[in-house]
């Protein structure tokens, strides 16, 4: 889940915890599969240290094949 810039960190935090508890229950779990997506609970902290991760990784492959995204 995204929030914008700026969201008051404690709303933030009561999201993910319900998301988390959505997370816990095998027929979401079943139905967010079902249509491809891998559902992973986790914490604002979490979300953003794997994106940094992510964006480490990935950056310089793209980077290197020129790809430029136009609008």
């Amino acid at each position: 889940m995204w929030l914008p810039a700026g969201s008051p960190p404690d709303f933030a935090g009561k999201l993910a915890a319900a998301a988390s508890a959505a997370l816990a229950k095998p027929e979401v779990k079943e139905k967010l599969t079902a249509i491809g997506l891998i559902p992973v609970g986790s914490t604002p902290d979490g979300l953003t240290k794997e994106l940094a991760a992510n964006t480490a990784l990935w950056q310089p492959i793209v980077k290197a094949t020129g790809y430029k995204i136009e609008n």
